[in-house]
């Protein structure tokens, strides 16, 4: 019961997350930013096979942990990366 009940929840987070409504304190929004131009960098350069927690991490110059704070997981990372590459186009 607890785990049906949490799932809205955990799918709202998750969306919150993606789209960076997380947060409002600048410092954080600009280490989500960072590793955001990261990821878009290492997929522009090296193709999706650079797209790992440890790579984007290392290019934003931040902890891997970060990737999971800021967008909830690597699929999330590259949802957002999706999502920046067609505001771009």
């Amino acid at each position: 019961v607890i785990s049906a009940l949490s799932r809205p929840y955990a799918a709202d987070r998750k969306m919150a997350i993606l789209f960076g409504e997380m947060t409002s304190d600048p410092i954080q929004r600009s280490v989500r930013d960072e590793m955001l131009h990261a990821a878009v960098e290492l997929l522009n350069e090296q193709g999706p096979e650079a797209l790992q927690t440890r790579k984007v991490a290392g290019a934003a110059g931040t902890s891997t942990m970060a990737v999971y704070t800021h967008f909830g997981g690597m699929r999330e990372l590259i949802a957002a990366v999706a999502e920046e590459g067609l505001r771009q186009f």
